[in-house]
């Protein structure tokens, strides 16, 4: 239902659903600061469904959960009540919104040993390539910076595949024959539906750009192929916000079966502290971060920079969070917690929280 709420206020055109129920118009047609008055309303609908079902009709109307139920409800009610706070001076920040970008065949190995949620790093690159292929598009002496992604998974299909190897041998010598390829490769690869949200820093006003943005986006994504959302969708799937508030708006209202993936402040130190982590609760899940060095960068022949260095994945922890918990956070905490970014050392190359 708040979903149904929030589409609706997005898009006004879009007719609601009609109901029978009253309380379901109610909730639906009410302003945001009228909600509060259907606390008596709902508490009620909660025990006649205790009261419908034979393994919970014992607790309808139970002297112990009586003023729990009620608190509960008046809280979540509240906090869809609570009036837009004016935002605060983000300076020359924008924000860049990607929702319903599909990916096929996307690495599901992050690194040797994990498989799950594709690496940072390989997010990270997607979105300097976006960066340099915009900047070059332009043909502006005003550069825009991507500082830092937000990253959201509606769905993931994760699935174990074989794909022929190149050919690199003839049949038979010294006559035209069939080329042969070496093995077959066993890969494990993932198709996503994906929003991103990447903070944007420039003096220029990025809806200005807005075909050059959707013409410059890369089609790699982790390894696979990033497409925009069907036509027949009807999905405006690129949209530009200079206000925090207003892309808050808009992201709030993702679908409860998908999860953003924060960054964790507690981070693992050895695979025992990995373990336990991820065991003490489904929100964990664990991540490539990136590089971590394992010697000092040194010139070698052959290499594609001028210095070169051996490496180790770093794993670590990302969050996963219910878009309801996002709303119910507030824009706030989720403009401070919700974004990665790039940090460098001499020692490791990770991406984590994104910090001022």
């Amino acid at each position: 239902m708040i979903e149904l709420r929030d589409r609706a206020d997005l898009t006004p055109s879009e007719q609601l659903l009609k109901h029978d129920d009253p309380l379901a118009d109610d909730f639906l047609t009410l302003p945001e600061a009228e909600l509060k008055s259907l606390a008596i309303q709902f508490n009620h609908r909660l025990h006649y469904a205790f009261q419908e079902n034979k393994f919970t009709y014992k607790f309808a109307y139970h002297p112990k959960l009586l003023q729990v139920v009620k608190s509960q409800i008046v809280w979540v009610l509240n906090q869809l009540s609570k009036p837009s706070t004016n935002d605060e001076d983000v300076g020359d920040e924008q924000y860049i919104y990607l929702s319903f970008m599909r990916v096929q065949d996307a690495l599901a190995m992050s690194c040797p040993y994990l498989c799950g949620i594709p690496s940072l790093t390989a997010i990270w690159g997607f979105m300097h390539h976006y960066q340099r292929e915009f900047n070059q598009l332009i043909e502006s002496g005003i550069l825009f910076e991507f500082t830092s992604f937000s990253f959201f998974i509606r769905s993931e299909d994760v699935r174990s595949t074989a794909k022929l190897t190149e050919p690199n041998s003839v049949v038979q010598k010294r006559t035209i024959s069939n080329a042969k390829r070496p093995t077959i490769r066993s890969e494990i690869l993932a198709d996503l539906e994906i929003d991103i949200v990447i903070r944007v820093k420039g003096r220029e006003r990025l809806s200005n750009y807005i075909s050059e943005l959707k013409a410059s986006l890369p089609r790699a994504f982790a390894g696979g192929d990033l497409f925009q959302p069907t036509i027949s969708s009807g999905v405006n799937w690129l949209k530009i916000f200079s206000s925090q508030s207003e892309l808050f708006q808009n992201i709030k209202g993702a679908p409860a079966h998908g999860r953003w993936l924060y960054p964790s402040i507690q981070q693992p130190s050895d695979f025992d502290e990995l373990e336990l982590q991820i065991s003490g609760g489904n929100a964990n899940i664990p991540v490539s971060l990136g590089y971590h060095l394992l010697e000092a960068p040194t010139q070698r022949e052959n290499a594609l920079t001028e210095c070169h260095a051996y490496a180790e994945n770093v794993l670590g922890i990302a969050k996963r969070v219910n878009p309801i918990d996002v709303r119910f956070s507030g824009r706030t905490h989720y403009f401070e917690q919700a974004f990665w970014s790039l940090e460098s050392s001499n020692e490791t190359i990770l991406i984590k929280n994104y910090r001022n």
